[in-house]
């Protein structure tokens, strides 16, 4: 994985920031940040994360998005770090799944046609339209094509473990317009695994918070 130290100023409390596929830090660094130190992961070609980095701090929070949720359960699974809370966007740990997640025909259809005419089809989709997309196509950053696809090749195996369902997130944001994860699927999901909050926001959900406070107290 990529790791990216948005912030790291000794402060009591961390956030552990798993990315979606295909994104850098761009998608978050226009959040205001608060008292809080922030790494971002992404690129999960290699899932490498270590404890021992974060068991300085008292309180730590997860906030993972897309398939960065699939990823931070994965690696959580068995942490012994102080998490307080974690919160789920626009995902599940069962990404891959005609019920639960994106419709394997959908998630593979994906794969095999990523090139940067459908990148940019995709991304309008992500973000709710061509008019937002040109408006914030810094957000989703610079990672090369062939990188991405082989990403979401891994993630797709990843899916196929069927070990992810052991890390608990204890609230789940659920866009009313996502045109990636489909929100019924996610309903279906996490409707008795932990509190749901139905948003009316896009699968791109960071251009309706304005700080970190926003996703982590809600």
């Amino acid at each position: 994985m990529n790791k990216i130290w948005i912030r790291q100023n000794n402060q009591a409390k961390l956030i552990l920031f798993f990315n979606g596929w295909g994104m850098d830090n761009s998608s978050i660094n226009h959040l205001e940040i608060g008292d809080y130190d922030i790494v971002e992961f992404n690129d999960y070609n290699v899932l490498d994360f270590d404890d021992s980095e974060y068991k300085s701090y008292s309180e730590i929070y997860v906030v993972a998005w897309s398939l960065g949720v699939l990823a931070a359960s994965l690696v959580l699974a068995n942490s012994i770090l102080p998490i307080k809370k974690s919160v789920a966007i626009n995902g599940t740990a069962n990404p891959v799944d005609a019920k639960d997640g994106i419709h394997p025909a959908i998630f593979k259809g994906t794969h095999l046609g990523w090139n940067k005419k459908n990148r940019e089809r995709f991304l309008m989709r992500t973000i709710g339209g061509k008019k937002e997309f040109e408006a914030n196509r810094s957000k989703f950053g610079e990672r090369l094509i062939e990188n991405q696809k082989e990403e979401l090749a891994k993630l797709y195996d990843y899916s196929q473990l069927n070990e992810a369902e052991d890390f608990h997130f204890d609230t789940t944001f659920i866009g009313k317009n996502d045109a990636i994860f489909p929100h019924e699927n996610q309903l279906n999901y996490w409707k008795n695994r932990c509190t749901v909050k139905v948003l009316n926001i896009p699968h791109y959900p960071f251009l309706h918070f304005t700080n970190w406070d926003n996703i982590i107290t809600q």
